[in-house]
């Protein structure tokens, strides 16, 4: 339907509404649309404006009233079904709005922004097939939609369709300039695609990062990946101080702590995660938590993973808390809100850059210290946390001048050593002939710490060990292209690799070590959980020693067991231990059995007392007064009730007893200021 017909009057003030409408003089744009519409009501383009303009103004309801009216004034009108669907998206409504993406993309099959619209909201459903499919038909519309080629890219490598995700990556290598993102996909993706020079080119990119205008969450992931490559001290610092800075450069809130506290000589110590669940992180600090010891610390966990992915390990966490928030749906502020009221003595990060990382909320310094610790092989980058976790071997002595944190070195090493019981009837004796007569070497590893260097020292191995062989466990056997690609890359024959696929359980990851005889470590990073899991069943694991955090954590693991015979210097002493624990049968029945003697003696309580020591001279380095008669949670109650009433207060005497309460309160926080 057409227009209906302005007098010159009615369409001087939609022209006027326009030009107020292009200047974001939104106010006044709504009120001449009004007009217009009061005066004829079936003009369309003024109902569409007017839900544009209502958009701008937070008028959700109104915007898709509008908006309704446009199309059923111009039924094919699909960019007002396109705005519809997203106004309808943001006050919750998710069937109406898909219905709405799909009548803007049946009208306009062009319209790339609603077909991009509708991929989303078919993936937020768990639709990913049909999500994909529009994704591709976006960039088929449009093949310079960033967005959309990095969410088809990231959808397929969530669903572990490694090969589909690399095409994905190439043809967007291809068809756009690089960007933040293109750049952290090509360093995800590319020693997958066994690429050499692609890898050199993007690693050179997240280096000197030529991007001016971007924000943090886009580098975050080049500080979780670049720990990966062969950079130097000075190269990562360069990228925490990068992060740092653009991190600062949002001026962000600093939270107001509480000046006293109250009478509790016990440390309060919150631990902020998203593994409170089945997870390799969820196993050791289920572990360390319940072995606190409750007379000296109170614990606080802040869970950032959904509540839908709680389950039994979940409620284990609480029974052994004094306190558990769901900050998952909050935002970065909010979080650090809600933390402060914890007024907790000492914040402890266990994600660092993975993926369900939060760092945002640190930077308005919730608690009145923060430290990192575990979660990956690198630091935070951040000015606002104090201290990195460590050891005396973890890290060298002059660590600390090449990252932002200051390290803090345990008496023990700085991952604990957790026991898991294997399953007792896996493997099945013959179900695996292909290593029957092998000297069988685990790389129960991701992709990304396949390091040309690494397989370059690997190969050597094998070169001197015709009788050896590489077995692979993935998470998926879609990964076994990209395996194969990878090692081909380092010259490393097909024939030497063999998979075994085997279902994400404790018991059954442990038990899979039955058949191994040595674990060769992965380097620039070296391996952590399955350095521990190979050493917790007997195995030997050889690890390179180097200058960084993430190249000494295993020198640290064998260090704490007194099993240094297994740590090299250099490459060619790596190939020389490596040799020697496959054709010197007394050295290695020798080595296993120290190994197996050493974790023996082993236990996660010393770990624990280890951790409680380091949090209280953590915390004596900032002391607090406590002579406070309420609890942090009684005054941050009160204080809410007082401000409630407050504002609803209608006579003098309600106003004077919220008045005493808050006299009350100041006594009990004189310099404290919300």
């Amino acid at each position: 339907m057409m227009n209906a017909e302005l007098t010159p009057e009615l369409r001087a003030l939609a022209q006027q509404s326009f030009q107020h409408q292009a200047a974001g003089r939104f106010a006044e744009a709504a009120q001449g649309y009004a007009a217009v519409l009061s005066r004829a009501p079936g003009v369309w383009s003024a109902c569409y404006n007017l839900g544009l303009v209502y958009q701008h103004l937070a008028r959700l309801p109104e915007a898709a009233d509008m908006y309704m009216r446009a199309v059923q004034l111009n039924p094919q009108l699909a960019e007002a079904y396109n705005n519809l669907g997203n106004v309808l998206k943001a006050l919750k409504n998710e069937m109406a709005a898909i219905d709405a993406y799909r009548r803007a993309v049946d009208l306009k099959p062009q319209l790339s922004e609603a077909c991009y619209n509708l991929a989303t909201m078919l993936q937020t459903r768990g639709e990913h097939t049909a999500a994909n499919d529009m994704f591709r038909k976006t960039l088929a519309t449009n093949p310079a939609h960033l967005s959309a080629w990095d969410a088809l890219y990231r959808s397929l490598l969530g669903l572990r369709q490694v090969d589909e995700a690399a095409e994905v990556f190439l043809a967007w290598d291809r068809a756009m300039p690089p960007s933040p993102e293109l750049v952290t996909a090509g360093l995800a993706l590319c020693r997958s695609i066994g690429d050499r020079a692609l890898e050199a080119r993007y690693l050179a990119l997240a280096l000197d990062w030529p991007f001016t205008e971007f924000t943090p969450e886009q580098f975050v992931p080049v500080l979780g990946m670049i720990q990966y490559f062969d950079v130097t001290r000075e190269q990562i610092l360069g990228c925490y101080r990068r992060y740092d800075g653009i991190m600062a450069s949002r001026k962000p809130v600093i939270i107001p702590l509480l000046p006293r506290r109250a009478v509790d000589a016990r440390l309060r110590i919150g631990y902020v995660s998203a593994d409170f669940r089945r997870h390799v992180m969820g196993r050791w600090m289920l572990e360390v938590i319940s072995r606190h010891d409750r007379s000296l610390v109170s614990i606080f966990l802040i869970s950032t993973c959904s509540p839908r992915e709680y389950d039994v390990v979940t409620d284990a966490f609480r029974s052994h808390a004094d306190g558990f928030a769901d900050i998952s749906e909050l935002d970065d502020l909010a979080a650090a809100k809600s933390i402060a009221e914890a007024d907790l003595d000492i914040l402890v990060d266990l994600a660092g850059h993975t993926m369900a990382a939060r760092p945002g909320i640190y930077v308005h310094r919730p608690a009145r210290s923060i430290v990192t610790h575990l979660g990956y092989h690198g630091c935070l980058g951040l000015s606002a946390v104090d201290y990195k976790l460590t050891d005396h071997v973890a890290d060298v002595a002059d660590a600390g001048q090449f990252q932002i944190e200051q390290p803090f070195a345990l008496e023990t090493c700085v991952f604990p050593l957790v026991r898991v019981a294997p399953a007792a009837d896996y493997p099945v004796p013959g179900a695996n002939p292909e290593l029957e007569g092998k000297f069988v070497f685990a790389t129960f590893t991701n992709e990304l710490k396949l390091s040309a260097r690494c397989l370059a020292v690997w190969r050597r191995v094998l070169d001197a060990l015709p009788e050896a062989v590489l077995l692979f466990s993935p998470l998926s056997p879609a990964q076994h292209r990209s395996i194969e690609r990878i090692m081909a890359a380092g010259g490393i024959e097909k024939s030497r690799i063999v998979f075994l696929n085997v279902p994400v359980q404790d018991a059954l990851w442990r038990a899979r070590y039955r058949l191994v005889h040595a674990v060769m470590d992965t380097f620039p990073y070296a391996g952590g959980d399955t350095t521990l899991a190979a050493l917790d069943m007997g195995v030997p694991v050889v690890t390179l020693c180097g200058l960084r955090h993430s190249e000494r954590v295993g020198a640290s693991i064998l260090s704490h067991l007194n099993i240094r015979e297994l740590i090299a210097n250099s490459e060619d002493e790596f190939v020389e231990i490596a040799v020697k624990l496959a054709r010197d049968a007394a050295f290695m029945a020798q080595t296993r059995k120290r190994i197996e003697a050493a974790v023996a003696e082993t236990d996660v309580d010393t770990y624990t007392r280890s951790l409680e020591r380091a949090y209280t001279e953590i915390a004596a380095r900032k002391p607090v007064d406590a002579s406070m008669s309420l609890s942090a949670q009684d005054f941050f109650r009160q204080l809410r009730e007082a401000m409630h009433r407050h504002q609803a207060a209608v006579d003098d005497k309600e106003r004077g007893a919220v008045a005493a309460i808050y006299a009350t309160l100041r006594r009990e926080q004189p310099d404290y200021s919300p």
